[in-house]
């Protein structure tokens, strides 16, 4: 693709307005240095040097649309505590739009990532999985106005927002209203949980396992696009690139070269930048190069990274 042609597309991101709907939480960087071994277990000791708070899970998503210049709203499932408190306050100040549900019974996912340097020890997870109820879900239902939005993107992280009922109801009413939806699924799902979405994006390790619901041995984009009804896959494969398969497409998009850092929020990235890139006109080979530059930007970054349009068309 030439600069001129995905300053075009890019361009258009800020005309955007993309509703996110997914499981959410936040991620807690704890950095320092190990010089030493504890004398109570052979395990490293961190001095601490500093610690911060990002949007996790599918509120990265949202960071990264509005990183991008596209105006997202964040639907999610929160519980009554000081985590939830803070995920509002860090949506207000990055001046994303926000519409939480509440469940008194249930934490807020809190991901702490432990590093020495820019290299990651441990991860520690403090969350619920339980299954929303259904007046939660009703609720979540009528959430979605989708006379709103140009587009939409369901996240699902597998940590209860999302039930086989509720997924068929809200892809169904975004469809119906003619808009677009872009699935990113969890494998504790039935890959028809999913049916009829516009784009289905999983992963190579989520497509096996898809596949192996199917009772296929191999990944075959073609089974997958049948057995959950989608316009369009596009299956990320790490340093392989991005498979596509669609009415006009069936080839490999390969990604640019890259130097990793962390890997962490990649999916993220391609996710928001694909439907952004396919909200504003571009065609799905388009959307998954500028897609793939996109997320070896981000992984050159430590932590759960975000990406600018100046420097996607920077790395062009």
């Amino acid at each position: 693709m030439n600069k001129k042609r995905a300053s075009e597309i890019l361009a258009k991101f800020s005309e955007l307005k993309i509703a996110v709907i997914g499981d959410i939480g936040i991620d807690l960087y704890t950095q320092g240095s190990v010089e030493r071994i504890s004398p109570e277990a052979p395990v490293p000791v961190l001095s601490v040097d500093r610690e911060w708070k990002k949007l996790g899970l599918a509120a990265n998503v949202a960071e990264n649309l509005k990183t991008l210049g596209a105006n997202p709203t964040l639907i999610g499932l929160v519980g009554n505590d000081s985590t939830a408190k803070e995920l509002r306050e860090i949506c207000t100040q990055r001046s994303i739009e926000s519409m939480f549900l509440e469940d008194s019974e249930r934490s807020t996912t809190l991901k702490q990532r432990v590093m020495a340097g820019n290299q990651q020890i441990c991860r520690v997870d403090f969350e619920s999985t339980k299954s929303i109820n259904n007046i939660l879900s009703e609720k979540l239902l009528s959430l979605i106005d989708t006379s709103s939005y140009d587009g939409f993107i369901i996240q699902d992280y597998g940590k209860g927002l999302f039930n086989s009922e509720n997924l068929k109801k809200i892809i169904s009413k975004i469809k119906q209203a003619g808009k677009m939806v872009i699935v990113d699924p969890s494998v504790k799902k039935s890959i028809k949980d999913y049916s009829g979405c516009t784009l289905f994006k999983p992963n190579f390790k989520e497509a096996q396992s898809f596949s192996k619901e199917l009772g296929k041995s191999e990944v075959h984009l073609s089974d997958l696009k049948v057995a959950c009804d989608a316009d369009a896959i596009a299956m990320t494969k790490g340093a392989e690139g991005i498979y596509l398969l669609s009415s006009e497409f069936n080839e490999r998009v390969e990604t640019a070269s890259i130097a990793v850092f962390d890997v962490s929020g990649a999916g993220d990235t391609t996710l928001s930048t694909l439907t952004s890139c396919l909200l504003s006109g571009a065609n799905l080979k388009e959307a998954a190069e500028l897609s793939n530059l996109a997320s070896a930007i981000v992984v050159g970054k430590v932590g759960t990274a975000t990406v600018s349009r100046d420097e996607i068309l920077e790395r062009l």
